[in-house]
């Protein structure tokens, strides 16, 4: 469940809503990994029927990760690669499933989805470890900083300083959803500030909607959650430039909905019947 839940996670966070399932994702690296795999090969590697393939080839093209190209030597097989804004997210994707478990976790994951990171794409892969150290020295760094002034590790003062800056969060449900987890992995987080006198949970009672709880930082609360703006003001330019680089590997934005509806239906939206061919 733990894994399953750091993979929706970091899917949310470096993907978007519209891809969420294990086996988009897992099609999403299959593709990266052997780029030309033609949508048959990638319904066997994902171990699902050819009709489920098509929809998740559909899904991802749409999400403008994925193009098909066909060959001179092959003319009627649909071979899929990943485009410029697929290896960019999926850099991102790596980034966050590292920052959000670690390597070992990352690892049994993807091991999990039956795929390996991309050793096709080396910017894709020199960008994402870039990201991943530079959020690694951030974290040490804000660690070491409450550790000073006495807050313990497993204090989540990422949520706290999401608090102190983002006020429509002081509602559990809402941080929650902010920080793409659980509510009751909210709930813990909130737990273990409460322990520590950064927040105070108060009854809505008496406000418009006379319903709920309202979390509120402490005196305290707000001190260490400004430590934890400053270091990343710290590494401001460090992180800049690490995000700049996934960037940089990013396609051209997608098209508005309007755009999308005008134009022709393409091959990877035709023949759902026969996957690997062009219509």
């Amino acid at each position: 469940m733990r894994l399953t839940g750091l993979l929706n996670a970091a899917s949310h966070e470096a993907l978007g809503a519209g891809i969420s399932s294990n086996l988009q994702v897992g099609s999403l690296i299959a593709i990266a990994q052997q780029r030309g795999i033609c949508p048959s090969e990638l319904a066997d590697r994902m171990g699902v029927l050819p009709p489920s393939i098509s929809r998740v080839v559909r899904t991802l093209t749409t999400a403008g990760l994925v193009e098909s190209e066909t060959r001179p030597d092959d003319a009627r097989r649909r071979h899929l690669r990943l485009t410029r804004r697929g290896a960019g997210r999926l850099a991102r994707l790596y980034a966050a499933l590292v920052a959000l478990s670690g390597a070992a976790e990352t690892r049994e994951i993807l091991e999990l989805l039956r795929a390996e990171p991309p050793r096709e794409v080396p910017a894709l892969e020199e960008a994402a470890v870039t990201l991943v150290a530079a959020g690694r020295l951030v974290h040490d760094d804000t660690v070491d900083a409450v550790g000073a002034v006495g807050v313990p590790p497993d204090v989540h003062v990422y949520a706290l300083a999401t608090l102190c800056s983002v006020p429509e969060t002081r509602r559990p449900s809402k941080l929650a959803e902010w920080l793409s987890v659980s509510r009751a992995s909210s709930t813990g987080y909130l737990d273990r500030m409460e322990q520590e006198g950064l927040v105070q949970r108060r009854s809505m009672a008496g406000r418009a909607d006379g319903r709920g709880v309202e979390i509120v930082p402490t005196d305290r609360g707000q001190r260490v959650a400004a430590t934890v703006v400053g270091v990343f003001e710290r590494h401001a330019r460090t992180m800049g430039e690490a995000i700049a680089a996934l960037a940089a590997l990013d396609g051209p934005e997608l098209p508005t909905p309007e755009q999308a509806d005008a134009r022709p239906t393409s091959d990877l939206e035709a023949g759902l019947s026969s996957p690997d061919h062009v219509s």
